[in-house]
């Protein structure tokens, strides 16, 4: 079996969520300049002392405002991107990293 080293894509885009907020950037990935990023305070809900919660869909709303506000500084710098992740050809590649476990409560 042979390999064949596949050259990055120009931009690398890495996203943080965490429990006080979420972080998007986006690198240039030869020379490691920022050109784009955005952080946005996340709700925690607190029910009882020592116990932190999150909703699921404002945390994937986070997500979601934070790549649009990188992607209009982007255009606003007059580089464009085409969202095809693992593919050689892509302009952007995403980092994902999980590092924690969610637990998901069911009501009877």
């Amino acid at each position: 079996m042979s390999f064949t080293k596949m050259d990055p894509p120009p931009l690398v885009c890495g996203i943080d969520q965490g429990t006080s907020n979420t972080k998007v950037c986006v690198f240039d990935s030869n020379t490691g300049e920022v050109l784009a990023s955005s952080s946005i305070e996340t709700k925690r809900i607190e029910p009882n002392e020592g116990w932190t919660e999150m909703d699921p869909l404002y945390v994937l709303e986070t997500v979601v405002n934070g790549i649009e506000i990188v992607a209009q500084q982007l255009k606003d710098k007059n580089i464009s991107i085409k969202f095809r992740n693992h593919k050689p050809d892509a302009d952007l590649s995403v980092l994902e990293q999980k590092n924690r476990q969610t637990f998901l409560q069911r009501y009877w």
